[in-house]
């Protein structure tokens, strides 16, 4: 399990969207990539997709449980899917397919799968925006390229890359999950073992330690570890 991935997952995931991951853009359409064996290899792979509809909320009693602003769209009208990746090294710039405009066919495929355009005519017109802007808003449906990493590349944030920083994941989860049943008074905090080892270890992190600046540094070690 890659620990940065799982974060990026569940930081999703708590924002209320539907998720796949590892979605690998197979290559059948380049002879150059199958080998001899007839093993079909792939133009690159998303590590999340996902998708946030309109009227999402969770309400548990009187908590409306919030999401964060520097992820979920304003206009809350919109269907929004967005294609994340996820970066844990120092290397923080778009996968190749979202720089070389030749791999245009590639963001096509992914465009596609999302199942929401009626033809290909829409699916280029949305794959060359996003491809050139990293979003592509049609009717009431947005498409997004996101980057989850450590740092900016304030190369491509310029160009319209958002960024999402693993500080501002940690900062979501310290300071609002982690806070929100305390902050109504209704408990300290909610039953989840079922979500497994890694997130509630996250959790555990970020409540006993959200009053101070301890938990980022905590949460980046484990991280690492």
């Amino acid at each position: 399990m890659d620990k940065h991935e799982e974060l990026a997952k569940w930081y999703l995931r708590l924002n209320g969207y539907f998720l796949v991951d590892n979605f690998i853009v197979h290559a059948g359409d380049d002879t150059t990539k199958i080998n001899d064996s007839g093993l079909v290899s792939q133009h690159t792979e998303c590590d999340l997709l996902g998708v946030r509809f309109p009227y999402q909320r969770e309400t548990s009693g009187k908590l409306n449980i919030s999401n964060d602003s520097k992820l979920i769209l304003s206009q809350k009208d919109t269907i929004d899917c967005v294609i994340v990746e996820v970066k844990s090294g120092n290397r923080n710039q778009p996968n190749s397919v979202w720089i070389d405009k030749d791999k245009l066919h590639a963001i096509e495929y992914v465009v596609r799968f999302f199942g929401l355009l009626p033809n290909e005519d829409l699916i280029k017109q949305v794959s060359l925006e996003l491809s050139d802007s990293y979003l592509s808003k049609i009717n009431n449906i947005a498409f997004r390229y996101i980057v989850i990493s450590y740092e900016r590349n304030r190369h491509y944030s310029d160009k319209g890359v958002n960024y999402i920083l693993f500080e501002d994941i940690i900062k979501f989860i310290k300071e609002v999950r982690a806070k929100c049943w305390l902050n109504e008074n209704i408990g300290v905090h909610s039953y989840k073992r079922q979500w497994g080892e890694f997130i509630n270890k996250i959790f555990d992190l970020a409540g006993s330690n959200y009053g101070s600046e301890k938990a980022n540094d905590l949460i980046k070690k484990y991280l690492k570890e």
